[in-house]
């Protein structure tokens, strides 16, 4: 789930180290996970590795710790589901790169590139439903941005869904996508087309299926963030409320935060959790009642909810907030030189988070613990 609001389930036939072809742009073929693991694990995925081509590692203890991906570039986004991340990596201006990352089975696979280093723009808005993933590439120029919006997986051509074009003026006129979310089965996205006088022409909210798209329904307002769980949608529409939908579009609660600007909202079980730079409020899912509201820390920003915990990101250290008492405590604060972009993603699996730093030839990590692990750190 990319600090973008999205959960995402199931895993179709895989395929191995997938190596995008990019041009100008040094292939990732050294580019494969490093696994810290320990125990009969870790001499059975060193076996892997041998296979694979992956480069293993151990941590002390009777069981496994923490799984660790090292790699080329530095990390600009990640969206987990369950025990799977998509990992997206920024290489140079306008130039990303995506793969799906399993620590447990050990593979990380890349996807075919969309045009990544030729001029298609820096990838953002990523989700994950099971190996289906869907993103944005986006080129900012002065006055505008425009983008394509693709599904894809892991050894098939991505397809192009949708393209927009967003005007940089006083109502942000044009086309625009946004609100990428998936959990299981379910992936969908948002699109707007807002008129220069600032009036809505048209709002929609897709499913994707495969390499197509179909109307869920039509909406009063743009969608600014939106989450998936359990077959259900919550959707932020523009400076109102928060609908909670199912896979229909037929609205099922409705949820109105007291918040001046949301910055995330998540949807995970019975509770739906949205925040902006000071408060997180969490309201009833099924039926939109408030639930508890919470100052957060200073510059912390909600990046993801499982579970009754939120995990928040200040600075360099990834903190999980207990919404129900409200006591907190960090459980992740990574070391190097320069270390910047944390990220976190919170599935029932365990936690995922991401940074990257200025040591060694490997500046980005992402890193995975099992909840069996964070029990002891939770608050």
């Amino acid at each position: 789930m990319p600090g973008q609001g999205q959960k995402s389930g199931s895993a179709p036939p895989r395929s191995r180290a997938r190596t995008p072809v990019r041009a100008g742009v040094p292939a990732p073929a050294a580019d494969f996970p490093r696994v810290h693991t320990s125990g009969v694990r870790r001499i059975a995925l060193a076996a892997l590795a041998l296979v694979l081509g992956l480069a293993g590692a151990s941590s002390a203890g009777a069981g496994p710790k923490r799984f660790e991906l090292h790699v080329r570039w530095d990390v600009s986004g990640i969206a987990a589901e369950g025990a799977r991340v998509a990992i997206d990596r920024y290489i140079v201006i306008g130039c990303d790169a995506i793969s799906i990352w399993d620590p447990v089975d050990a593979y990380d696979d890349w996807v075919e590139p969309t045009g990544f280093c030729s001029a298609s723009g820096e990838s953002d808005l990523l989700a994950l439903a099971g190996r289906q993933l869907l993103w944005a590439d986006s080129f900012a120029a002065n006055t505008y941005a425009d983008g394509d919006v693709y599904s894809g997986q892991p050894g098939r051509v991505p397809a192009r869904l949708y393209s927009f074009e967003t005007n940089f003026d006083s109502v942000g006129s044009g086309t625009d996508a946004s609100g990428l979310a998936g959990q299981g089965p379910l992936l969908v996205f948002a699109t707007s087309d807002v008129r220069e006088n600032g009036t809505v022409a048209d709002s929609r909210l897709l499913l994707v299926e495969g390499r197509h798209t179909r109307l869920i329904r039509r909406l009063p307002e743009p969608v600014s963030f939106a989450s998936v769980d359990a077959g259900r949608i919550a959707a932020k529409l523009g400076r109102g409320a928060v609908w909670v939908m199912d896979a229909t579009g037929r609205v099922e609660a409705v949820a109105r935060p007291r918040l001046r600007a949301v910055e995330n909202l998540i949807l995970q079980g019975g509770t739906l959790a949205i925040a902006n730079a000071a408060r997180l409020e969490t309201f009833d899912a099924a039926t939109g009642r408030p639930l508890a509201s919470w100052k957060l820390p200073h510059d912390a920003r909600l990046d993801d909810y499982a579970s009754g915990f939120a995990a928040l990101v200040s600075g360099n250290t990834v903190r999980l907030l207990n919404v129900w008492d409200g006591s907190s405590g960090i459980v992740a604060a990574p070391e190097g030189r320069q270390v910047h972009d944390v990220l976190a993603q919170l599935e029932p699996a365990g936690l995922f988070y991401a940074y990257s730093s200025e040591s060694g030839s490997r500046p980005g990590h992402v890193v995975f613990v099992p909840w069996s692990e964070l029990a002891p750190d939770l608050p």
